[in-house]
């Protein structure tokens, strides 16, 4: 039996996100047990189990790359540690390697996921610099937060953050497990929130655990999606598809809550930066589901029909916000569809009923200013049909 002691704070860092998310992923997929409020019994295999369950068209997708010679130096380190050869140096590939050498993964008895200053260095697991340790610079980019105060001096320093072998495995299993996809220097990544993560950590139930996994599993899918369509209004339009989907799987799942966290990450030479933080806090019980119920024939259907105007891959909505981008011809109608999805926007954040009746008439807007044009008619009957469809939901 492998103790894990739970003294790291569970918040907003990139850190705790990545170990956090790697516990609940291992108690997934193992016989947990809640020993007390900072303590989780898991079997000896537990990391064997959660690695040989990684997708592998998952891993394959993993494109976040090594940042200089440290993580080098670190991965190579690990490489022997588990006895592993990899023909190109990159996370994947590492992941990959560790995955199909799952059975050999051998972890001490006891984790204690609580970092302590020493000296230039903060260390996760770790009484001292003795021994193997690892410093990739992914686990570096909480370098201040939580560490810096005017009383001590730390403010202006760069502080190395170093994980033993067991942080380590679990951190690459949540980075793993919360990765979404990669486009040039910039990476996504969907974490459970601080406040989910206590409530599942709590439970320390792997069919409720599972339950939330599939759900942010969905909304993974469909952030990929987004990215890859690389559409104007780009948080706009990831607010609402969250928002949309994460109500769906609310419903379907019949759960009370789901909350989560969409990281944007860059990579800026040999570091790593976070650029952007996109929350998303989904109810069953909220203004938004209080006016489908009263406004709609189907609150279920309504939503999954947003979902499906919002398809970046055959939604003339998204053609239309793509030809704001400033490549290829800008569409006439486009300003009308960018003031349709933000009314839409609003409807689905913050129940506002006249801001769907707003979408409406602007999508018949859009319908007016294409139908005479030849090379804009199937838009324009597009935009007149979805002006019909939602107009035959409200009840």
């Amino acid at each position: 039996m492998v103790k894990i002691k739970i003294n790291l704070p569970i918040d907003l860092t990139f850190l705790s996100g990545l170990l956090y998310e790697g516990l609940l992923y291992s108690i997934k997929n193992s016989q947990a047990k809640r020993v007390s409020t900072f303590e989780i019994d898991l079997p000896d295999d537990f990391l064997q189990k959660a690695y040989s369950s990684l997708s592998d068209e998952n891993l394959e997708e993993v494109r976040l790359p090594l940042a200089g010679k440290n993580d080098n130096v670190s991965l190579n380190k690990l490489c022997k540690e588990l006895n592993i050869s990899i023909e190109k140096k990159s996370f994947r590939n590492l992941l990959i390697g560790i995955k199909n050498q799952s059975t050999r993964l051998q972890v001490k008895t006891q984790v204690n996921l609580q970092l302590k200053s020493y000296g230039q260095d903060i260390l996760l697991d770790l009484e001292g610099k003795k021994g193997n340790n690892f410093t990739f610079q992914i686990f570096k980019m909480d370098r201040y937060t939580g560490l810096s105060s005017l009383e001590k001096r730390y403010t202006s320093s760069q502080l190395t953050t170093r994980l033993s072998f067991e942080a380590t495995i679990i951190s690459l299993l949540g980075l793993a497990s919360s990765y979404v996809s990669g486009y040039g220097n910039n990476h996504y990544f969907l974490f459970f929130s601080p406040d989910e993560v206590s409530f599942l950590l709590s439970h320390v139930d792997s069919s409720l655990i599972n339950k939330y996994f599939r759900i942010k599993d969905s909304v993974n899918s469909s952030v990929k999606e987004y990215i890859s369509s690389a559409v104007c209004s780009e948080v706009l339009l990831f607010e609402l598809m969250l928002n949309t989907k994460l109500q769906e799987l609310v419903l379907k799942e019949g759960l009370d809550k789901v909350s989560l966290i969409l990281f944007r990450v860059a990579i800026e030479g040999q570091t790593y930066k976070v650029y952007e933080i996109l929350p998303v806090t989904v109810y069953k019980n909220s203004v938004f589901s209080e006016k489908l119920e009263t406004y709609t024939r189907n609150p279920q259907k309504f939503i999954q029909y947003v979902e499906k105007i919002l398809d970046p891959e055959r939604s003339v909505i998204i053609k239309a916000l793509s030809s704001m981008s400033g490549e290829g011809r800008l569409f006439v109608e486009a300003n009308n569809v960018l003031l349709a999805v933000q009314s839409l926007y609003k409807f689905v954040t913050f129940g506002s009923i006249e801001s769907l009746y707003i979408s409406i008439r602007e999508l018949l807007n859009a319908y007016e200013k294409t139908k005479n044009e030849p090379r804009s008619k199937n838009r324009s009957k597009e935009y007149l049909e979805l002006a019909k469809d939602f107009s035959y939901f409200l009840a």
